[in-house]
């Protein structure tokens, strides 16, 4: 029986999939840390900040091609337990995990079951957490408070979804490149992973101190919000639709096909996982979401060896002689043709200037070169802001809007340049690879029209041009609260250094 994934409920507040979850998530929270199937334990295997190990803890994979296959065999662990548990609390047999669609007008802010304190019985809710930034447990919309840092800011999956490959291309196609190791030493997330999935993180847990206050927005304690498995669902249902659309791949390189994790079953068993035993979620496990048709074609995943288990190491399986895994590293064929000195961004508007070697720009940037190759169906060039060597002592729980904009640009105006939005969830995190260099956050923006737009006016190429830093600032929603921003300070701002700014064309 293929089970299906529906949209988390917003009215009926309590449907029966939401009071099954409920009830499952306060059965599981009276279980030891030891117990496999405990709420503490299936937590930790994201992350935690106990310092017991068990097997399986600190394995979460972020910052590359293993995201999605990784959160996807997380997530069918954890639902299967929680099945079993609402089975034994004589529940439904084939209850399913929702997921929280916050995309769309109508189900943007959190989902009411889990703002409510109390159950509709007068019983504490499981659902309900403190960790989380107030404004978001009191109703308001993630896109109303990304709107403070400018009127075009939002969460979408637009771009991310229109990739035509998995893992190549300048923002590492819709999965994330391979890795750790990419030819700018970083880490190479995807944009979902990047901006959709870390900015939700980050809006619903805030920057409390400690960060235990905080759980949605550090590794740590991510998993411990029972929201957090509605975001991933949601997650694991974009990678399902885009996968559904042709001519769309999953990688076919043993490497990736191959990589061993360890999870739990719903009988506190440990079982290895590979991304080739989750790729199709209808055929292999059994589910699909109500965007999806029920049925879809089984394409048999490749044999290959199988890799050694990756822990909380980002490593992939070596295989010198696989073209698949040479196809999915290409690198983009990017020239850098500006770039700024390094910055630390410490909670205030930071701004940096960008230098621009105007020969090379305009050699890699010229529309009338390609006109002839545009009759042949290839696209004109693109412009692209990377910001590369991103490190951080933690999380620093603020979103920080991205702004490409002429130089002497007034403060008030910067706003009406946003190109991106970026949480930096993760930073502090990263491993090293099995080159034992550290891969940082990577970020990369397609900003071809903002470049356009400056160019057109000759501040590219002449002048270079300024990207400044901007921290999403509260004290405005505190204002209109009647609160006394200077009776609760904010915790002090986390440093964030980036190593680079630069323009890519090609």
């Amino acid at each position: 029986m293929v089970r299906v994934r529906h949209a988390v409920s917003f009215n009926p507040i309590w449907d029966d999939t939401l009071k099954w979850y409920e009830l499952a998530v306060a059965e599981m929270r009276k279980k030891p840390v030891t117990d496999k199937t405990s709420w503490l334990y299936q937590a930790a295997i994201h992350n935690t900040e106990l310092a017991d190990n068990h097997p399986g803890w600190r394995t979460c994979q972020h910052g590359g091609w293993f995201f999605f296959p990784w959160h996807r065999a997380y997530l069918a662990g954890f639902e299967a337990i929680v099945r079993k548990v609402i089975k034994g609390l004589h529940g439904p047999a084939d209850w399913s995990l929702p997921y929280w669609n916050y995309e769309l007008p109508a189900s943007n802010a959190l989902p009411p079951a889990f703002r409510a304190p109390k159950r509709p019985d007068g019983k504490d809710n499981a659902l309900f957490s403190t960790s989380r930034l107030k404004y978001v447990n009191n109703g308001l919309g993630l896109s109303q408070l990304l709107q403070l840092l400018g009127p075009t800011a939002t969460l979408s999956s637009t771009k991310g979804v229109h990739e035509s490959t998995f893992s190549t291309g300048p923002a590492n196609g819709f999965g994330g490149g391979p890795g750790p190791s990419s030819p700018f030493q970083n880490s190479v997330p995807s944009d979902i992973e990047s901006f959709l999935h870390g900015n939700v993180h980050v809006l619903v847990g805030g920057n409390a101190q400690p960060f235990e206050k905080s759980w949605m927005s550090h590794f740590e304690t991510a998993a411990k919000d029972p929201i957090f498995w509605l975001h991933h669902a949601n997650l694991d249902r974009l990678w399902a639709e885009w996968a559904a659309k042709a001519p769309h791949k999953n990688p076919t390189a043993n490497a990736w096909l191959t990589q061993v994790w360890t999870f739990i079953n719903d009988s506190g068993g440990t079982v290895p996982k590979h991304p080739s035993d989750v790729v199709n979620n209808i055929t292999s496990l059994d589910y699909t979401y109500d965007t999806l048709p029920v049925a879809a074609p089984h394409v048999p995943a490749p044999p290959g060896p199988v890799g050694v288990d990756a822990g909380h190491n980002l490593g992939v399986v070596a295989d010198d002689g696989d073209d698949a895994v040479a196809a999915e590293q290409a690198a983009p064929d990017l020239r850098l043709v500006g770039a700024s000195d390094a910055v630390v961004l410490s909670g205030g508007s930071t701004t940096v200037p960008v230098d621009v070697d105007r020969p090379t720009f305009e050699r890699a940037n010229a529309r009338a070169a390609v006109g002839a190759v545009h009759a042949l169906g290839a696209p004109a060039p693109r412009s692209y802001l990377e910001l590369s060597g991103i490190d951080a002592p933690q999380v620093p729980g603020v979103l920080y809007g991205v702004y490409i904009h002429p130089h002497g640009t007034t403060e008030a105006a910067v706003a009406d340049h946003l190109v991106g939005v970026i949480s930096f969830f993760g930073v502090g995190n990263h491993p090293k690879g099995d080159d034992q260099h550290d891969h940082k956050l990577r970020y990369v923006f397609d900003v071809t029209d903002a470049v356009d737009g400056m160019n057109a006016v000759g501040n590219v190429g002449t002048e270079g041009f300024a990207v400044t830093f901007r921290p999403l600032d509260l004290s405005a929603l505190d204002e209109e609260e009647g609160l006394d921003a200077a009776a609760e300070p904010p915790p002090p701002a986390v440093p964030v250094s980036i190593g680079r700014v630069a323009l890519l064309v090609g």
